[in-house]
């Protein structure tokens, strides 16, 4: 079995349309335009580092982790979601109109239809990942470049949101990657 950390973190990230902001800075005299992470952004960096070193058993592991970090190393990250029902469900899919609509109604239906048109809510998943990547580059001190694999699957939580994030070990070559380039050749 190849190297895993597994990290449980209980607050989901905010999704990359709220993480991104324009800044203004000054270059010499030239003011110029960069792109920044927003203050939600900022604050879910610093709570997740902060939780992190916070935290002695999960910062252990993170150290024997990265210990056997090697160049040539590439990972698979697995980021599950777990987000409250309401969230993604659409409770009025359970239920039905009693009644047909009144002519000139704007969405018209009939009795028996269901009043949602989808059982799920419209909430992007994917869009959580990069904050979360970032994240743990900073925890680790291992660069999100190397992440040659990523899945993101969002469920709905038993109990509390949270994010749950698997890095693992994986090896290069099933990415194509040269054999020489797995190590540093020492």
């Amino acid at each position: 079995m190849s190297r895993q950390l597994i990290i449980e973190y209980p607050t989901l990230p905010p999704s990359d349309n709220h993480i991104r902001v324009l800044q203004y800075r000054f270059f010499g005299k030239k003011r110029k335009a960069i792109v920044g992470y927003s203050k939600d952004a900022e604050n879910f960096l610093r709570d997740f580092r902060n939780w992190v070193s916070a935290d002695d058993d999960l910062f252990l592991e993170i150290q024997r982790f990265t210990s056997g970090h090697k160049l040539g190393m590439v990972y698979r990250l697995e980021i599950l979601l777990f987000f409250a029902p309401e969230q993604l469900l659409n409770k009025t899919w359970l239920e039905r109109w009693s009644s047909d609509s009144k002519p000139g109604t704007k969405t018209p239906h009939k009795k028996g239809e269901r009043k949602a048109k989808s059982p799920y809510k419209r909430l992007d998943s994917l869009n959580r990942r990069k904050l979360l990547e970032d994240c743990l580059a900073e925890a680790l001190g291992i660069d999100d470049s190397l992440n040659w694999q990523g899945e993101v699957t969002k469920l709905v939580a038993v109990h509390e949101p949270k994010v749950v994030l698997i890095l693992e070990e994986t090896k290069a070559e099933s990415f194509g990657i040269p054999e020489e380039y797995w190590h540093d050749g020492a």
